[in-house]
C-alpha cells in the first residue's frame, strides 16, 4: 500500500477513534485520558506530514517545527499497543482501532 493509502486509512481511523472520544460514557477517567492524549499525537503527525508534502521543499528548520520531536514518534506505536492491549478485555473494538493504527504509523515509517 502507498503512503497515500496509509495516510488516509490514518486518517479515518483518526476520525474513528474521535467518535470514541465522544463517548466518554463508555471509558473510564485514566483510559479516556490516555486515548486523548495518543489522539493528539496522531493528530500532530497527520499535520506534520499534511505539511510535509504540501510544501514540498521545507527547509530543516521549518520541518523541524512542523513534526513532532523523534522520541515522540518513536514511542507512539508502542503506546498504542500497550493501550490495545489494556482495552483488550473491555473495549475490544477500541483496541483493534489502535492496534490498526499502530500498523499504519509503522508502514509509514513512524
Amino acid at each position: 500500500m502507498d503512503k497515500t493509502k496509509l495516510n488516509e486509512e490514518l486518517v479515518a481511523i483518526h476520525e474513528e477513534l474521535g467518535q470514541v472520544l465522544r463517548q466518554p460514557e463508555i471509558l473510564d477517567g485514566p483510559m479516556l485520558q490516555s486515548l486523548r492524549l495518543v489522539a493528539e499525537d496522531i493528530e500532530r503527525v497527520l499535520n506534520a506530514q499534511k505539511k510535509n508534502s504540501e510544501s514540498g521543499a521545507i527547509h530543516e528548520s521549518t520541518k523541524a517545527e512542523a513534526s513532532p520531536s523523534e522520541p515522540a514518534k518513536e514511542e507512539l506505536p508502542r503506546t498504542l499497543e500497550a493501550l490495545a492491549e489494556q482495552f483488550s478485555v473491555d473495549h475490544p473494538e477500541t483496541a483493534a482501532l489502535l492496534s490498526r493504527m499502530g500498523y499504519l504509523l509503522s508502514n509509514l515509517g513512524i
